[in-house]
């Protein structure tokens, strides 16, 4: 059986899927912060800037991808915009995208090999997110996904975008491997993203960006 794994280094954060009985889920970067460490946590990366200003994120389709994958990556999109009240996602397509670079472009590959997905994090000169590339593969081991799997992986790069980093343990959607039940998102990830840019969604009279007070949330039970 395929399990999901997710790996994730500074920028590009990885999906990958492998094929395995065991795994190693040790973190071993001291560089974390001992809550982190010993609690269960989700890790925040970074915010977005000015872009986000207006509570709206646009994105698009980057290449040519069938209804059925779409769907599925719309229906991933369309539960962060629904939990998340002050935000929402607007598709730019065509004339739209040529007059506006998108602030989130998707594409699809045939066969990641190992990767499932991938978002990379385009940061401005002041260090809030600019635009998000996310790649999501159509299969991996030669073996394609189903549109429930690829709606998962939509939503775990979707949470990376919005600048989530990982959760340092099992059963919820932006765990390094995911298990049974975390197909959906959780409170604490909506709380981690709030959290992200707090200036926007928080501190609802700041119109100034800021970085995160924190670079991880707990999650009780």
């Amino acid at each position: 059986m395929l399990q999901i794994l997710i790996i994730i280094s500074a920028n590009p954060s990885l999906l990958k899927v492998v094929e395995a009985k065991e795994h190693d889920n040790n973190n071993n970067d001291n560089g974390y912060d001992q809550d982190f460490e010993e609690k269960d946590s989700i890790l925040i990366c970074c915010t977005w800037g000015d872009k986000l200003i207006d509570g709206k994120l646009t994105y698009s389709f980057k290449g040519k991808a069938d209804s059925e994958l779409k769907e599925a990556v719309w229906a991933g999109i369309k539960e962060w915009d629904d939990k998340i009240k002050p935000l929402q996602f607007v598709e730019i397509s065509g004339t739209d995208e040529q007059k506006q670079y998108p602030d989130i472009q998707l594409k699809f590959i045939k066969d990641g090999d190992d990767i499932a997905g991938q978002t990379i994090t385009s940061f401005n000169t002041f260090g809030f997110i600019d635009n998000n590339l996310i790649t999501i593969s159509r299969g991996a081991y030669g073996k394609a996904f189903d549109s429930e799997t690829i709606e998962v992986i939509a939503k775990h790069e979707i949470g990376h975008a919005l600048g989530l980093g990982h959760a340092n343990f099992d059963g919820n959607l932006m765990a390094i491997m995911i298990k049974e039940g975390a197909e959906t998102i959780s409170t604490c990830e909506l709380q981690g993203v709030l959290e992200a840019n707090q200036w926007k969604f928080i501190d609802k009279n700041n119109m100034s960006p800021h970085t995160p007070n924190t670079d991880h949330i707990i999650c009780e039970d």
